[in-house]
C-alpha cells in the first residue's frame, strides 16, 4: 500500500509584494496551527528563516493537492533566490535573536490592506522608508516596545499582523507622519534600486558596459552610487573617476572565478585618502558600512530635521 503523503487542501493566493513568511502565517491562521507545525507535518524546511528555507522544491511540495498550481508558488518564493545563493547577502536581512525571519512594518500600508500582510522588502535592513507613505518603517511596537510585534510563528489572530503579538495593540493605527524631504525621497529611491539589483543578482552602472555582479554592490554603495532609475545606478560626482577602473578589474576577477565570486573581497576602491587604494574590510564588513553610511545616517538626519521643523 502506497504511503499517504500529507497535503493541505486550500492555500491563500500570495499577494504581489508579500514575503514568503507572511504568506505562511496566513496559511497557518487559515488552518489553525503554527507555521512550524504545518512545515513539520509536511516534512519541509528546518531553516528558522522561512523566506530562505522555502525554495522552489518546498513550494511545489506545499502546492501539491491544493487549489494553487506549483508554478505560482515557485515563482513567488524565487524573490529570495539571491539570498540562498549568496550567504553574505543575509547581512541585510532582519533576523530575530534566534535567527528566525523578522520584518519591519508600515502601519499605513497595513491599514490599507483588506487582509494585512508583510511586504518582502520589509525584511531588508536597508528598507527604512515607506516609498508610498513617506514614513519610517517600524521594527518595534510603539505601545509596549516589543522587538518583534509582527512575528510570524505562534499567531492566533483571525487577522494576522493587525495587532502586536505581545500587547495586542492595533498596529494599523499608530499615526505615523511622513518625513517629506529630499533626503527621504532619495533614500526611498535607493532602497528600490538596491532591491532591484538583488532580484536581478546584478546591476548596470553608468560608464561600464559590463553587467556588474551583485557581490560588488556593498563596496560601490559604500563608495557612493545613487540610482538613476530602477534598473541603472550611476556614480555620484564626488567619486574619483578612477574607481571605474577598479570596477572593471574586479569584473574580470569575478568572471575568472565564476561561481566563487561571493568569497572575493572587493576592497580596492578609492576613498577620500587622496586617491590611494584603501582596504575597507571583507564583504560582510562592507555590507555594514554601506548600511550605516547610505541608509542609517541619512534617515537620522531626516528625522532630526523633521523634529526641528515642528
Amino acid at each position: 500500500m502506497a504511503e499517504q503523503i500529507p497535503s493541505l487542501l486550500f492555500l491563500p493566493q500570495p499577494e504581489l509584494y508579500e514575503s514568503t513568511s507572511s504568506w505562511l502565517a496566513r496559511v497557518a491562521c487559515m488552518h489553525g496551527a503554527p507555521v512550524s507545525k504545518i512545515l513539520d507535518d509536511l516534512d519541509l524546511s528546518r531553516n528558522r528563516d522561512w523566506d530562505i528555507g522555502i525554495g522552489s522544491r518546498s513550494a511545489a511540495r506545499m502546492a501539491q493537492g491544493t487549489n494553487l498550481p506549483p508554478a505560482t508558488l515557485e515563482g513567488f518564493v524565487s524573490r529570495f533566490d539571491a539570498f540562498r545563493r549568496n550567504r553574505w547577502l543575509r547581512r541585510w536581512l532582519r533576523l530575530s535573536e534566534r535567527g528566525a525571519a523578522r520584518s519591519g512594518f508600515c502601519p499605513n500600508c497595513l491599514r490599507q490592506d483588506v487582509v494585512p500582510y508583510l511586504r518582502f522588502e520589509w525584511r531588508m535592513r536597508y528598507w527604512m522608508i515607506c516609498p508610498t507613505h513617506g514614513n519610517r518603517i517600524l521594527t518595534i511596537c510603539p505601545a509596549c516596545q516589543f522587538s518583534d510585534p509582527v512575528a510570524v510563528d505562534g499567531l492566533h489572530n483571525a487577522l494576522p499582523f493587525a495587532g502586536c503579538g505581545r500587547c495586542g495593540v492595533d498596529l494599523r493605527f499608530m499615526g505615523l507622519a511622513p518625513l517629506r524631504c529630499d533626503t527621504t525621497v532619495q533614500l526611498a529611491q535607493l532602497q528600490v534600486a538596491v532591491t532591484a539589483a538583488i532580484l536581478q543578482e546584478g546591476f548596470s552602472l553608468v560608464g561600464i558596459e559590463e553587467w556588474i555582479p551583485l557581490a560588488m554592490l556593498p563596496s560601490l554603495l559604500a563608495a557612493g552610487i545613487e540610482p538613476r532609475d530602477r534598473n541603472e545606478i550611476q556614480p555620484l560626482s564626488r567619486i574619483d573617476p578612477r574607481l571605474l577602473d577598479d570596477v572593471r578589474r574586479s569584473i574580470c576577477q569575478v568572471n575568472a572565478l565564476g561561481r566563487l565570486y561571493a568569497s572575493v573581497d572587493f576592497v580596492a576602491s578609492r576613498g577620500n585618502t587622496r586617491g590611494r587604494r584603501v582596504w575597507k574590510g571583507d564583504i560582510g564588513r562592507l555590507c555594514e558600512i554601506a548600511l550605516k553610511q547610505r541608509f542609517r545616517w541619512p534617515l537620522a538626519v531626516a528625522e532630526l530635521d523633521a523634529q526641528q521643523r515642528q
